[in-house]
């Protein structure tokens, strides 16, 4: 497995699109980060800018070979990183008279997917500290920062200006929010030292020996031009990356047994739904193609598990087409996952 470090500096700002049924106020909400289907589609779009092949790249991952996740919050430290995965699902259902605080957290450490062994340590064990609400780490991977220091942590900071649609054919309506999330900047000394705190987005792959033999260097070169030009909408003006670095050897605990949790959307074959353990869904398409003057089509609106499913066997899902019916166009949405393996002490018992 790799990691791809999607380098970003302070102040750095990108709006990552999510749902909305009405399509004018698509810009009105980012997510905190981009999803799987999103990166499938940047990598895909890019792919076709360099290469010719890109129906065989397209069945990669249609086929498996090349498995992606969701991009994530990394925090680098200097000589170490903090990697945050998608809290499993099955952590909301721990029974707690805290309950709302345990659903703030979004995102788990790597530390602490390796180390914890029953899932209430999250909201019970002394050596958690929880960042901005949302992210879980153990105290350890801080050890050279106070409670006070850590709990000033900022990832990121949300911004929302209003904008005006350019290309509008009336005046009418043509003013919107476009709400964006901007790289933190954490001002944190020790020993009168700033203390390294940079903030990066990553994600996983995992590729086959087929898909790196036949495709391997090209997809290389697709994350060197997608770093150049950047990520999430409104890429005019926003989107920018300082580089990439790819971690060729990523490594987390095996943990032998045969329950997984998803690290990115999922769409399950029907066979598989069996298999699904615990989950949440979230809607995905529905973005308009085309413009207003020539006409426009909507993309098919699907229902996707999201990250943290947890799963009885490892579910790979599938990508489908979202075309609209009348296009001439395909489009498709990324719904294959990649997994990775949890104990079974994080099982949800009925």
């Amino acid at each position: 497995m790799k990691a791809v470090i999607l380098k970003c500096q302070p102040g750095f700002q990108f709006h990552f699109g999510e749902y909305a049924p009405d399509t004018d106020t698509a810009l009105n909400k980012s997510g905190l980060f981009m999803r799987s289907d999103t990166l499938f589609s940047a990598l895909v779009r890019t792919y076709d800018d360099i290469f010719k092949n890109t129906d065989d790249f397209v069945k990669q991952f249609e086929n498996g070979n090349i498995l992606i996740s969701s991009v994530y919050f990394c925090i680098d430290k200097g000589d170490e990183l903090i990697w945050f995965l998608p809290k499993p699902v099955s952590y909301d259902l721990i029974k707690t008279d805290n309950h709302k605080s345990l659903s703030k957290i979004n995102f788990i450490s790597k530390k602490l997917w390796e180390t914890i062994v029953n899932r209430e340590e999250l909201i019970q064990s002394p050596d958690i500290r929880i960042l901005q609400e949302k992210f879980a780490i153990h105290k350890d991977e801080l050890s050279a920062l106070s409670d006070k220091q850590i709990s000033k942590i900022r990832l990121y900071l949300n911004q929302t200006t209003p904008k005006v649609l350019v290309h509008s054919p009336t005046k009418e309506d043509n003013l919107y929010q476009l709400d964006r999330i901007e790289i933190a900047d954490n001002d944190i000394e020790v020993n009168k030292v700033k203390y390294p705190l940079n903030i990066h987005y990553y994600f996983l792959y995992k590729g086959n020996e087929t898909f790196e033999k036949e495709f391997g260097k090209n997809f290389r070169t697709v994350i060197e031009i997608l770093v150049k030009s950047g990520i999430g909408g409104e890429r005019s003006t926003i989107g920018n990356l300082d580089g990439a670095d790819i971690i060729e050897n990523w490594q987390i605990k095996d943990y032998l047994g045969n329950y997984f949790a998803s690290t990115s959307l999922l769409l399950p074959e029907a066979e598989d739904i069996p298999d699904i353990v615990n989950y949440k869904t979230i809607f995905r398409g529905g973005r308009r193609t085309g413009d207003n003057t020539g006409g426009y089509s909507i993309l098919k609106t699907v229902r996707l598990m999201s990250e943290g499913a947890i799963l009885s066997k490892d579910v790979q899902g599938k990508v489908i087409d979202i075309s609209p019916d009348s296009s001439t166009n395909v489009y498709k949405r990324n719904g294959k996952s990649l997994n990775l393996s949890i104990p079974e002490s994080w099982i949800n018992k009925k």
